[in-house]
């Protein structure tokens, strides 16, 4: 079965690529005979930026250092060259020239070799996200200034503190700006959609309204299937107050696309490094902070077959000179509804329903910074997102129970930090930041003329202080280390009132962090050294202590081992521990409901227990091991292979304990601890209790029931006792070239789940989970090919998840087939087409989503269940046109 589902996700793959080569080689086979020079259009200004806008208009790595061109201007330069001859043009009248050190690299000096590098940065401008990781650039630059050890201004990559460590123990997915824009997804949770590491089942756009208290509109992120509350979401590097009715979810819905630079994405788990919720892996959303000039985008779209338009429209101002750079981008979003009638297969439901929301949205986000000396900068954001999304929805198919929700949203924060180069190229940084998420959500149901109102409130603040650098030298690549500390504030305000039930929750609750952590990147065999068996060998390691004012302390360490027998190969490994402290809403101390009745325990013995119903203060940090081993193979130039296997066992999980009723009306099948209780412990807690009842004044077998007759306590509160295990596979791979017709990549990624299994409690039965409703099926899958030329770009997508089985139908399972879709994209740059000033820097983008218009795979009949489809592992919009205006000014 498992060699079958292979074959058939390979062979479509291989079948979409194919159709590619010959649907864009035909375009453009009458222009493959001529390769033509790359076009430019750069305006005069400081040098600095200038060498920016010719390495993203070339797609080159450029390097040079700070202080070679302070203060030089560069000159207009508009027209149609070769990249050697515009960088030429560049340098004309500054008294510097350029050299190249690699295929696509120039190095940019003093003319006659006469500056000291020694007392200068090389900075690497790195574009082109298609062609070489950031890591490149770095490793070049480490080759070409090896003799002089001069500090490098290196990259972070997500996973890790220590500047300049690329992922060779862990692979962090990237997906850039302008990958997201070619492949027409308006979101940051369109792109998440697109990663197979991440799952449906938590909260989307057409989940959330199913989940309590969610409210329509929001987007979290749910890697490996473990929960929303299972992955990080970092905005920068740095956390975000939790969304929700709840605060149970990292909101993602309101981050502006136009302001994001990329998105990385680490599947593996890292609380050594980053501390709670980092249990499946880290999503970081790095935004825009250096741009010169102005930006204006206008995105529009629609589904062919009616609903679900979308118009956003956003401004970018910027400003970057040699020591100071400021920009700012405001964005408007409106998406609107989609009707469950204007679709064949949700037709029937009851109406009004709406499969999709709607929602506007309001972004603004600014940064700045300011080099204030020779060796210290100072750099400052801000954001501010304000949406509001309504939504009908039915929710009893028998009783015709319809509610509209209306969710308002404001999320802002800011951070200010300072970075200090110190001597030996050591380096300490220090930041503060604010992060505040308000959420009201009036949910009307109409039928039966009620009404709830949510109102959630969160803040977070934290503090964060390192220093890394260099410690000793045991090969050509010195060992790095870093030290810091962490401490922030978590708040959280709460209330739910009904206009039947009045006031049902009215929370406050705080807590403080602390935080400390260490972590060291060793190279023990540099590239070079010619060991047989050993071309590289590094080893990492990390720890981690964080202690909670509320749920005590946790200590995760985590290291990773990689080893390259030879040039291309790469093997590694990494094993850690993480955990997840409670969210702040399930440590609040609470009987909702106490109810007194026999209970018969496993053995069969008859007693009498007092079974309780609500929430608790006393819980634990859920804990979770994880450890991957991986190959990374690169035999020819272009061609990566990346094969992961990962395993990840989930413990001391928050769940409610369950307990059944026999024919008699006795508690039986209880999944918690049953604890010996006195009666009067009995009537303090029924005292406590919102309500309290006793089984005898509702049936007679039980007549004299009292609590002098209480024996046990049957706590069905929130209780550490859930487990989970997840393992399988990550695949991906890409082979970059260029022929005659351009510069290609053909690219897919996979995950191949084997296990995916939980367990209530210690005492039930291991539920496989796998391939069934509304969780995680075993194949997932992404894969395609892009074209880029001069004057144009080009895509293809083929989007596959596998078959699996509706097991909640009373009849049996009920089978649910593939849903596979395929996605087209066209980019065109007007600027090489038509001569006039007025269309530089403009480009049009236009992408069609499911162009086959994919109808998602029908679920099986149940009772009580509006939907026809599952949305956790499909999406109803159908066939989706989209059209984005890009204009640099």
């Amino acid at each position: 079965m498992i060699t079958n589902r292979l074959v058939v996700v390979s062979a479509f793959i291989v079948r979409a690529a194919i159709l590619v080569f010959l649907i864009i080689g035909s375009a453009v086979a009458d222009e493959a005979a001529i390769a033509e020079p790359t076009r430019f259009d750069i305006e005069e200004q400081p040098l600095k930026a200038a060498l920016t806008e010719f390495a993203r208009q070339s797609d080159r790595e450029i390097l040079f250092a700070t202080s070679v061109v302070a203060d030089k201007q560069g000159p207009t330069i508009a027209g149609t060259f070769e990249p050697e001859e515009a960088l030429g043009l560049l340098l004309a009248d500054t008294g510097l020239d350029y050299s190249v050190t690699g295929s696509d690299t120039f190095l940019v000096n003093d003319k006659g070799g006469d500056s000291d590098p020694k007392n200068s940065t090389p900075q690497p401008i790195l574009m082109a996200q298609d062609q070489a990781p950031p890591q490149k650039a770095l490793e070049q630059q480490n080759k070409n200034y090896a003799d002089e050890e001069l500090p490098l201004e290196e990259i972070i990559v997500t996973g890790t503190h220590i500047k300049g460590v690329k992922d060779q123990f862990a692979p962090v997915m990237q997906v850039s700006r302008d990958e997201m824009d070619l492949a027409g997804f308006v979101s940051v949770a369109d792109v998440m959609e697109s990663i197979p590491q991440n799952f449906g089942g938590g909260v989307t756009a057409d989940t959330s309204i199913a989940g309590p208290g969610t409210g329509p509109g929001g987007a979290g992120v749910n890697l490996r299937g473990l929960g929303n509350q299972a992955t990080l979401i970092l905005l920068n590097g740095r956390r975000l107050a939790a969304g929700g009715s709840a605060a149970q979810f990292v909101d993602i819905s309101a981050i502006p696309t136009s302001a994001i630079e990329r998105v990385e994405v680490l599947a593996d788990g890292a609380s050594a490094i980053y501390g709670s919720d980092a249990i499946a892996g880290v999503v970081n959303i790095i935004l825009r902070d250096d741009f010169d000039g102005a930006e204006t985008r206008l995105n529009a779209g629609a589904t062919t077959d009616g609903g679900g338009q979308f118009l956003r429209a956003s401004q970018t101002i910027g400003w970057s000179g040699d020591k100071a750079h400021a920009m700012v981008t405001y964005e408007y979003s409106d998406e609107g509804e989609l009707d469950s009638d204007e679709r064949d297969f949700s037709s029937s439901a009851i109406e009004p329903t709406w499969l999709l929301p709607s929602t506007q949205k309001h972004s603004v986000f600014a940064s700045t910074g300011v080099q204030l000396s020779e060796s210290l900068e100072l750099r400052a954001d801000g954001y501010l997102n304000d949406r509001k999304s309504e939504q009908y929805s039915s929710r009893d198919t028998t009783s015709f129970v319809q509610e509209y929700s209306e969710v308002n949203v404001e999320q802002y924060g800011t951070e200010v930090g300072f970075d200090l180069a110190l001597s030996n190229d050591w380096e300490a940084n220090l930041s503060g930041s604010y992060s505040s998420s308000d959420q009201t959500n009036e949910a009307l149901r109409i039928s039966a003329g009620s009404n709830e109102f949510f109102s959630t409130e969160t803040e977070v603040m934290s503090i964060d202080g390192t220093l890394g650098g260099p410690l000793i030298s045991i090969t050509t690549e010195p060992i790095r280390g870093v030290v810091g500390a962490h401490y922030r504030t978590e708040d959280m305000a709460l209330l739910r009132d009904t206009s039947l039930g009045g006031v049902l929750n009215d929370v406050e609750r705080d807590r403080s962090v602390f935080a400390a952590f260490g972590e060291v990147y060793a190279p023990i065999v540099a590239e070079g050294e010619g060991l047989p068996g050993i071309h590289t060998l590094a080893v990492s390691a990390a720890v981690r202590y964080e202690d909670y004012s509320d749920v005590g302390s946790s200590v995760d360490p985590k290291i990773g081992l990689a080893w390259s027998p030879v040039t291309g190969v790469n093997i590694r490994g990494t094993y850690g521990t993480s955990f997840r402290a409670p969210r702040l809403d399930q440590l609040v101390d609470n009987v909702a409901s106490a109810s007194l009745s026999g209970y018969i325990d496993p053995t069969g013995n008859e007693t009498v227990a007092l079974l309780v119903r609500g929430s608790t203060d006393e819980l634990d940090p859920e804990t979770a091991t994880t450890w991957t081993a991986g190959v990374d193979f690169s035999p020819i130039e272009g061609l990566v292979l990346r094969g992961t296997y990962f395993n990840i066992e989930f413990e001391d999980q928050v769940g409610i304990p369950s307990v059944g009723i026999d024919s008699n009306i006795n508690f039986v099948d209880f999944t918690g601890i049953p604890t010996t209780i006195t009666p009067d412990v009995a009537r303090d807690i029924c005292d406590r209790a919102v309500i309290c009842f006793n089984f005898a004044d509702f049936f007679p077998q039980f007549a004299g029931l009292t609590f002098d007759d209480v024996e046990v306590l049957l706590d069905g509160r929130q209780i550490n006792l859930a487990s989970s295990k997840v393992e399988g596979f990550d695949i991906e791979g890409s082979y970059d070239f260029s022929n005659e017709l351009g510069d290609w990549r053909i690219f897919v990624g996979g995950t191949y789940l084997t296990t995916f299994e939980q367990q209530v409690a210690p005492a039930t039965p291991v539920d496989n989970l796998l391939n069934t409703f509304a969780n995680p099926v075993d194949i997932k899958a992404r894969g395609g090919a892009r074209l880029r030329r001069d004057n144009y770009s080009a895509a293809v997508s083929v989007n596959y998840v596998g078959d699996y089985a509706d097991d909640e139908v009373p009849s049996g399972d009920f089978a649910i087939g593939s849903f596979t879709t395929i996605d087209l994209s066209f980019r065109l740059y007007l600027d090489g087409l038509v001569s006039h000033s007025f269309f530089g820097g403009t480009s049009i983008d236009l992408s069609v989503l499911n162009v086959l218009n994919e109808d998602p795979p029908q679920i099986g009949p149940v009772p009580l269940r509006s939907n026809t489809f599952d949305p956790a592992n499909s999406n109803p919009r159908g066939r989706s046109i989209g059209l984005l205006l890009t204009k640099q000014w």
